[in-house]
């Protein structure tokens, strides 16, 4: 017989041990080590060492098949009586009934599943792996370390011990084979780290193409777009500088560092090939001719000196951030200011007088572009009742749209009514007003983007008081054209075609009608043809 099922009285326990280990039938060899490692030895039937401990045992069978005895060992585990088993054969044990069941491996894992292990004899039977062995009262610690290497005693009994040990010895074995997965898996991960790599790099390439784009669409240095917004906007529309008190309250303004780089940045987008075409360009948006013709570059005969102004360095910024003239340098833009600043007041008489050119005739000149297939459709904008019906009488093409300022605070309720039984659509330029929370010292009504009740309507449609206003105007059948250099409130002003206001709320924001403009352009008031009232 190759094997023995015994029984071991010192820690009462049964194993399936080799013939060969056994000592005059009461006593056995059994080796110092425990789980898996144990089992191959016992199956293998390796021959005693020298350093093997020598315990009482009690044979209750011996058997040819290594199965057999397993299966024997379990049932005396269970408390049977062996000697009625004796017939028990290894088929009966390895193989299964009529009809039974076998469970295929998924041959879509095979790649990294199928380690070789001797685990189908693990399979054959509900299988309990050896236990190490301890003589009498012998007290072993079962411990482990953590992190930062200190000692964590996990059991200090010797009853439990032994099974402690196989656990911790199928914890070591679910490890090593966690590891031959992971070298099978080895090559799977490297093709998906390469893939990984290919990918990154791609979304690397389109980042920086974008990039590119941004910097022909938007100057670099995106700093604090916070002021990409209403503060900016409101300061942006004081230029050209006419008068003394906005030069006074934007040098004011261009001490905020962040305000002087956002409009450095708008001036920057200037069309010109050169620093001198730049620089021209430029001062022409930053001062009206009459402004200019009261500084000189260094206050030379009496003149105001524009070399200490915030406007000379926010000049220069601008020059500076266009992609044409980074590099320009003070040589090449004095000259031309200097030459600017001089011929203003040259500039100033051949502009004191308006064209005596009717606005007839200027519309006879685009009926022929559209004629000629120029222009799709033409238009005019800020005509009153009298010039458009004057135009209309007098031309034989209808302009097809009146761009005019409407908001809340300027609804224009005659003249969109005209323009309607005309078929003429209104585009509604200005259409969320000047951002003001307060009244302002020229009469500037509150905005109603910052009115209590428009924040309590757009509260509920979850919108923005802007999204709010503009949406009124839209469903009044109006276009609107609300400017903003932020791209986030681009976006919301398109947003406003998923709610609608009640009557009432649309009634409300009606009440806000003050008849006051934001853009009364008085600059134009002693024109023969000026649309408003004096």
């Amino acid at each position: 017989m190759a094997w023995c099922v015994v029984f071991f009285p010192d820690d009462k326990t049964y194993e399936v041990i080799p013939n060969s280990w056994i000592l005059e039938e009461k006593e056995s060899y059994f080796p110092n080590i425990q789980g898996f490692r144990l089992y191959e030895i016992i199956k293998k039937r390796q021959s005693p060492d020298d350093d093997w401990n020598i315990f009482s045992v009690k044979i209750l069978g011996q058997y040819d098949d290594f199965t057999v005895a397993q299966s024997q060992c379990e049932a005396a585990r269970r408390g049977e009586d062996l000697t009625k088993r004796a017939d028990i054969k290894s088929d009966s044990i390895t193989k299964g009934g009529k009809g039974s069941r076998v469970r295929k491996p998924n041959s879509k894992f095979n790649e990294f599943t199928n380690i070789n292990t001797d685990d189908d004899e693990l399979n054959k039977v509900n299988l309990t792996l050896p236990e190490l062995k301890r003589k009498g009262n012998e007290v072993s610690t079962l411990a482990m370390c953590d992190s930062e290497n200190n000692t964590i005693v996990i059991e200090n009994e010797v009853d439990s011990y032994s099974n402690n040990a196989v656990l911790v010895e199928n914890v070591s074995l679910i490890l090593q084979k966690l590891d031959e997965l992971d070298a099978k898996q080895e090559e799977f991960q490297r093709r998906m780290f390469r893939q990984q790599f290919i990918i990154e790099n791609k979304i690397r390439d389109v980042e920086n193409k974008l990039d590119k784009i941004n910097v022909l669409n938007v100057p670099p240095n995106q700093d604090n777009r916070d002021y990409e917004d209403d503060q900016l906007l409101e300061m942006w529309n004081l230029f050209p500088l006419d008068n003394n008190e906005k030069i006074e309250t934007m040098e004011s303004a261009l001490l905020d560092k962040n305000l002087f780089k956002s409009l450095a940045r708008k001036f920057s987008l200037v069309g010109g090939e050169t620093p001198k075409d730049i620089t021209r360009s430029i001062l022409y948006l930053m001062l009206t001719n009459e402004m200019a013709a009261m500084y000189s570059f260094d206050g030379a005969k009496g003149k105001l000196k524009f070399k200490s102004l915030k406007l000379f360095e926010l000049l220069l910024a601008s020059i500076r951030k266009n992609p044409k003239t980074t590099n320009a340098t003070e040589n090449e833009i004095l000259p031309e200011l200097r030459q600017w600043l001089a011929q203003a007041k040259f500039r100033k008489k051949n502009s004191d007088g308006y064209s005596d050119t009717d606005y007839l005739e200027t519309w006879q000149g685009m009926e022929e572009c559209h004629k000629a297939g120029l222009a799709k459709n033409i238009g005019v904008s800020n005509f009153n009742i009298d010039q458009l019906e004057r135009l209309s009488a007098n031309c034989q093409i209808q302009p097809a749209v009146n761009q005019i300022e409407v908001n809340p605070n300027l609804t224009q309720v005659e003249l969109r009514k005209f323009c309607k039984e005309k078929n003429i659509a209104v585009t509604a330029f200005c259409p969320l007003g000047r951002n003001l929370a307060a009244p302002s010292a020229t009469g500037q009504p509150v905005s109603a983007t910052n009115d209590p009740e428009v924040a309590k309507i757009a509260q509920k449609y979850n919108k923005t008081t802007a999204q709010v206003v503009l949406r009124f105007l839209v469903e009044m059948g109006i276009s609107v054209i609300p400017k903003s250099v932020n791209k986030g409130r681009i976006a919301q002003n398109i947003d406003i075609f998923d709610f609608s206001l009640t009557e009432e709320e649309t009634n409300y924001l009606n009440s806000l009608n003050k008849n006051i403009r934001v853009s009364p352009m008085n600059n134009y008031k002693d024109h023969k043809f000026y649309p408003f009232e004096r």
